[in-house]
C-alpha cells in the first residue's frame, strides 16, 4: 500500500470510528442521564474524577513514546527492535496498570468520603479500578499498531469497548435500578447501586476492548510472520525504564488536563452546599423555582450530577468536532516547519491560518447554535428529568460559547507539539486550571449563581489559556497573526445564522414537535451560514475546505 493511500485509509478509519463512538458513547450517556438523574450522576461522574488522571498518568505516555520509536525502527526494517519494544512496553504497561488500579482501591474511602464528600458512590470508585489495568494493556498495543501505521486494530478495539459499554452500562443500570427501587422501596437509595452498574458497564467494556485488540495482534504476528523477541529480560527491563523516562513528561501533563474535571468535584459540590446553607432563599435554579430544589437531600451532588452528566456530556458531544482539524492539519505543519527551519515563517504562518479558519468554519455555528437551542435540546435528550435539563440550560449556554475558544486554544496548542514542544502545553493547561480553580470557587460561593459559575469558570479560563498560548507562540517562534480578521467572518456568520436560528425554531415548533423543529432550524441556519460566510469571503472559504481535504499533504506524501 502506498503511503498516500495508507493516509487516506487510516484517516477514513479513524474517522468512522470517531463517529461511531460518539454515537454510542451519546447511547449511553443520554440514557443514564434519564436513569439516574441528577443525583446518580454524581456518583458516577466522581468515579471518573478520580479514575481519569490515574489513566491519564498509566495510558497517555507510554502510547505515544511506543508509537515514535516504532515508527522510526519500522521505517529502517528492524523487526527485532520494534518487537523488543513491544514486549518492554508491555511488561511497563503491566506494572503501570496494576499500581494504578491498587492506587484507586487504596484511596477510594478517603476519596469518596472526605474530598469527594460522596460516600455513596464508594461502589462506583471501587467497581472502575480495575479499568486502569485492561487500558494501560490495550493502550500499548494501540501505541504500537500506530506506529506501524496499521489504525484498524486501534479502531475495532475502540468500537468494541463502544458497543460493550453503551449496551451493557445503560441495561445493567436500568435492571439494578428497578430492582432496587422494588427492593428498598426508595430512588434515593437505588441510585448508588444503578451508578455503580453503570461503571461495571465502563470496566466491562475495558476488558473486552483488551480481549480484541489481543486476538487482533496474535492474527496479526500469524500472518505478517513476526518473530519472537529472543533479548534477555534484564535488556527488556532496561528498555522499559528508558520508555518510562521519556514518557514521563508526556504522562504529567495528561495528569494536568484531566485535573480540570478533578477541580469541578472538588468545589462544585462543596461550594454549592456552603451557599446554600448560609442563603438558601437566594439559591437559583435556572428555569426552576427554588422551592423544587430546596426540596433535594443532596442540592450539592444533584447539581454537580447535572452539571458533569448532561451539561459536559452535551458540550462534548460538539466540542470534538472542531478538533479533528487540528489533527488533520498537523502532519501538514510539522511538513512545512521542517522545510522552512532557516527561512521566514510566512508560508508556516499560512498553514496556522488554514488550520485556525477550518478550526472556526465548524466551532462557531456548532457552539452558537448549541447556546441558542439548548433549551429544546436538552428537553428533547431528557424527556423524563425535567428538573435536571431546566437546571442545566443557562450553564450549556454559557459553556457552549466557551467552545469556540477552547477550540482555538487547542488547535494552537497543537502548533507546539508540531515543533516538538511538549511543555508550553502543559503550563498553558496550568494556567487555565489555575484561574478555572480560582473562578470556581469565588463564583459558586455568590448566592444564586450555582452551577452557571462553573460553566462560566470554564469559558473564561478557555479564554484566558488561549491568550496565553496566542502570547507564547508570539514571543517564542515569532508566529504574530491576525487573530481577528481570520476569526471574525466566521463568528458574524455564526452570531447571525444562530439568532435566526432561535427565531425560526420559535416558529418551528408551534407546528412541529420539537426535534423535527430542531432538525429544521439547524439545516435552515446552516444554510444562512454558509450564504452569509460566502458572500463576506468566498474565495477564502473555498481555500478553507481545501485545506481541511488536505490535498497538498497528500501530494507532499
Amino acid at each position: 500500500m502506498s503511503v498516500k493511500k495508507g493516509f487516506f485509509r487510516n484517516t477514513a478509519i479513524m474517522l468512522a470510528a470517531m463517529f461511531i463512538v460518539k454515537a454510542l458513547g451519546a447511547v449511553l450517556k443520554i440514557p443514564l442521564g434519564n436513569i439516574l438523574g441528577g443525583e446518580g450522576m454524581g456518583y458516577f461522574s466522581t468515579a471518573f474524577s478520580i479514575f481519569s488522571p490515574v489513566l491519564a498518568f498509566t495510558c497517555s505516555g507510554i502510547p505515544a513514546i511506543v508509537t515514535q520509536v516504532t515508527a522510526r525502527k519500522l521505517s529502517a526494517g528492524e523487526w527485532d527492535d520494534i518487537v523488543h519494544i513491544r514486549r518492554s512496553a508491555l511488561i511497563l504497561g503491566t506494572v503501570s496498570g496494576i499500581i494504578g488500579t491498587a492506587i484507586i482501591y487504596i484511596a477510594a474511602v478517603p476519596f469518596t468520603c472526605y474530598i469527594a464528600n460522596s460516600p455513596e458512590s464508594l461502589m462506583s470508585v471501587m467497581v472502575i479500578a480495575p479499568s486502569v489495568f485492561f487500558c494501560s494493556l490495550t493502550a500499548v498495543y494501540r501505541g504500537y499498531y500506530e506506529g506501524l501505521s496499521d489504525m484498524l486494530p486501534t479502531a475495532v478495539s475502540q468500537v468494541a469497548e463502544a458497543v460493550v459499554k453503551a449496551a451493557v452500562g445503560v441495561g445493567l443500570s436500568y435492571y439494578v435500578y428497578a430492582v432496587c427501587v422494588h427492593k428498598f422501596g426508595s430512588e434515593e437509595q437505588a441510585l448508588p447501586y444503578a451508578a455503580a452498574a453503570a461503571v461495571f458497564g465502563v470496566t466491562m467494556s475495558e476488558l473486552f476492548g483488551l480481549v480484541s485488540i489481543l486476538l487482533q495482534s496474535r492474527k496479526a504476528d500469524r500472518k505478517n510472520k513476526i518473530p519472537k523477541s529472543r533479548r534477555s529480560y534484564e535488556a527488556v527491563w532496561e528498555t522499559a525504564k528508558e520508555i518510562f523516562t521519556e514518557s514521563l513528561p508526556v504522562a504529567v501533563g495528561a495528569v494536568i488536563s484531566n485535573l480540570i474535571s478533578f477541580t469541578d468535584l472538588l468545589t462544585i459540590s462543596n461550594c454549592i452546599n456552603i451557599s446554600f446553607s448560609r442563603f438558601p432563599a437566594q439559591l437559583a435554579g435556572g428555569a426552576v423555582p427554588v422551592g423544587e430544589l430546596t426540596g433535594i437531600e443532596d442540592i450539592g451532588n444533584f447539581l454537580y450530577g447535572s452539571y458533569s452528566g448532561m451539561v459536559v456530556s452535551v458540550y462534548l458531544l460538539t466540542a470534538t468536532l472542531p478538533m479533528m482539524v487540528a489533527r488533520c492539519s498537523l502532519p501538514r505543519i510539522t511538513c512545512t516547519i521542517e522545510l522552512n527551519k532557516h527561512s521566514d515563517n510566512a508560508p508556516v504562518k499560512r498553514d496556522i491560518s488554514f488550520m485556525l479558519k477550518g478550526t472556526m468554519l465548524i466551532s462557531a455555528p456548532i457552539s452558537l447554535f448549541m447556546a441558542a437551542l439548548s433549551e429544546p435540546v436538552l428537553g428533547i435528550l431528557y424527556p423524563v428529568r425535567e428538573l435536571e435539563a431546566a437546571v442545566s440550560i443557562i450553564p450549556l449556554q454559557i459553556l457552549s460559547i466557551g467552545g469556540i475558544f477552547a477550540a482555538v486554544e487547542g488547535a494552537l496548542l497543537s502548533v507546539f507539539q508540531a515543533y516538538g514542544d511538549f511543555r508550553t502545553p502543559v503550563r498553558a493547561t496550568l494556567f487555565g486550571g489555575f484561574f478555572k480553580f480560582l473562578l470556581n470557587v469565588v463564583l459558586l460561593l455568590i448566592p444564586g449563581v450555582n452551577i452557571c459559575g462553573a460553566a462560566a469558570a470554564t469559558t473564561v479560563s478557555n479564554a484566558l489559556a488561549m491568550v496565553y498560548v496566542m502570547h507564547r507562540l508570539k514571543k517564542k517562534y515569532g508566529l504574530s497573526l491576525p487573530y481577528g480578521g481570520i476569526c471574525f467572518p466566521y463568528l458574524i456568520s455564526a452570531s447571525v445564522s444562530s439568532i435566526a436560528g432561535f427565531f425560526a425554531y420559535k416558529a418551528f415548533s408551534a407546528e412541529f414537535h420539537p426535534l423535527v423543529a430542531v432538525i429544521f432550524t439547524c439545516l435552515a441556519g446552516g444554510i444562512l451560514y454558509l450564504l452569509v460566510l460566502f458572500i463576506a469571503d468566498s474565495g477564502d472559504l473555498v481555500s478553507v475546505i481545501k485545506n481541511i481535504r488536505n490535498k497538498k499533504y497528500a501530494e507532499v506524501l
